[in-house]
């Protein structure tokens, strides 16, 4: 068994753990394969699940008056976590009650999906010295792997093809020709959308897109609760 102290973010707003010892979690040692798996595994049966309190951020006022008005009166969230590693990978698993479900919209900031954070400090070196569990800090860089509730999000190729991005309307096709166009756009689309970043405080997110970060998530709505 391992014990971890990993910051955790849940829910459209943003929330982060008291990083406390009874709010360990405790990681279960596997011989399988964790590289892929899912909240729907069946290896989460041989863990063990720890209960943790997630809090409202509230050190720093968002550029975002909604935000800031949904945050205003956010109560602390109870999830439970739980860990396996295998010595290679490392995976977890996070569920909590949620009365509704907000989805990813394309790539818009006034939309706020439901979705979970994990953050990992760069240099553990000095365990007193760890950045700050929202985001990190200045010299103390962290990587956070961001996980949301999407549905059919548009994704470019990464090769400056705009082409796919068109409206519709604005094209020259017609009839079946449009009918193949909006098909193409449809099979571009993703239900997933997970993305990695480097930080060193609030509002300086930056992600990662030269493949050096590995990580693989996965979330779902069941009863009542996001598991992911």
């Amino acid at each position: 068994m391992k014990k971890l102290a990993v910051p955790m973010v849940a829910s459209s707003v943003l929330a982060v753990s008291l990083l406390a010892n009874e709010a360990a979690i405790v990681a279960k040692k596997v011989q399988e394969d964790i590289s892929h798996i899912t909240h729907k595994s069946a290896i989460w049966q041989k863990a063990s699940f720890s209960k943790i309190e997630l809090y409202p951020q509230t050190t720093i006022k968002m550029n975002d008056k909604k935000a800031n008005t949904l945050n205003s009166d956010a109560l602390a969230v109870e999830a439970e976590v739980a860990a396996v590693y295998n010595g290679k990978n490392i995976a977890f698993m996070i569920k909590w009650p949620d009365a509704t479900v907000d989805v990813q919209q394309g790539y818009r900031s006034d939309k706020y999906a439901d979705g979970f954070a994990l953050q990992f400090a760069s240099d553990y070196s000095n365990p007193e010295a760890l950045p700050y569990i929202g985001m990190g800090s200045e010299g103390r860089p962290v990587v956070i792997h961001l996980q949301k509730a999407a549905k059919g999000i548009y994704e470019p190729d990464g090769k400056g093809n705009v082409y796919n991005q068109q409206n519709p309307q604005q094209t020259a096709l017609f009839n079946k020709e449009l009918k193949a166009f909006n098909s193409e756009v449809k099979a571009l689309g993703s239900n997933d959308y997970e993305r990695s970043f480097v930080s060193e405080g609030f509002r300086s997110m930056t992600e990662i897109k030269d493949g050096s970060n590995h990580s693989y998530a996965r979330i779902g709505y069941q009863d009542g609760h996001w598991k992911g």
